[in-house]
């Protein structure tokens, strides 16, 4: 939505500010969490089931069409089927790879993947040092919050200054470090400091890549060259965490989450 309503030079910017969007509303429910599940656990999923009917009431009411009236009227004329554009969209799962935008979107992939690994680790290695709901809340919390300082003070910053792909690299140099340094926490403040720095100097890696493939797609396919981002972004958070979930209950932390940090690198 964001790349039809903006121009190339001011996409990066937008589209920060609407990762930094998503982060405010990622910051506080694990943290309320934490402290509802010492009650019940089944209490933070009624409270959020209702909670997550106020974005659809004001997309209803506050979202305009992002299509002009002559893509409308060249949308129309096309006559094309809901079938067909399904399996259009199909047809091109594989075939974006040999575009410009495919390498982007491997990048996707190799991002989510090693993610999904640390995302199945980080809550059992916090089980493993016998920390308790709300302290597990608070870790989680804190790595959100450290996410939306630096999209909201320097990841526009950075991205102008160094440009997409340099910050995506920066970020995964980042992730391999402290991806290493986190199974070797010994206590609540260390790992909740190392998940707040992890969190800090990675933040930047999906708005790049997100702006980056913005300005590669062509402009009639802005929205689905992002669909395909994201599918290609959940087949890594789908594989990551089983594989990561397998590798932790045999090898322990350190051993896998030493494999995501190598996936980063190579």
């Amino acid at each position: 939505y964001i790349s039809d309503v903006t121009e190339e030079e001011e996409r990066g910017g937008y589209i920060t500010k609407l990762q930094a969007a998503q982060m405010v509303g990622a910051f506080v429910p694990p943290l309320v969490s934490g402290f509802l599940a010492r009650t019940s656990l089944s209490l933070p999923f009624f409270i959020l089931a209702g909670i997550s009917l106020v974005p659809f009431i004001l997309c209803i009411f506050l979202l305009e069409e992002s299509l002009s009236v002559v893509q409308k009227q060249r949308a129309i004329s096309e006559e094309a089927s809901a079938i067909k554009v399904v399996l259009s969209s199909y047809g091109k799962l594989f075939g974006y790879l040999k575009t410009s935008i495919g390498p982007l979107l491997i990048i996707a992939f190799l991002v989510a993947f090693p993610t999904g690994f640390f995302e199945t680790s980080l809550p059992l290695l916090i089980a493993d040092l016998g920390l308790d709901e709300a302290q597990s809340g608070i870790i989680f919390s804190v790595g959100t919050f450290a996410v939306l300082i630096a999209q909201i003070t320097f990841v526009e910053r950075a991205m102008k200054k160094w440009g997409e792909f340099i910050n995506i690299i920066i970020g995964m140099i980042a992730a391999a470090v402290f991806y290493v340094i986190l199974p070797l926490s010994t206590g609540f403040w260390i790992i909740l400091g190392v998940n707040a720095v992890l969190s800090l100097t990675t933040s930047q890696m999906r708005p790049a890549n997100i702006t980056l493939l913005t300005k590669h797609a062509p402009i009639e396919e802005q929205g689905l060259s992002q669909s395909f981002y994201n599918l290609y972004t959940s087949i890594g958070r789908i594989i990551g965490p089983i594989l990561g979930g397998i590798l932790f209950g045999s090898l322990g932390g350190l051993v896998t989450l030493g494999i995501a940090a190598a996936i980063f690198i190579f």
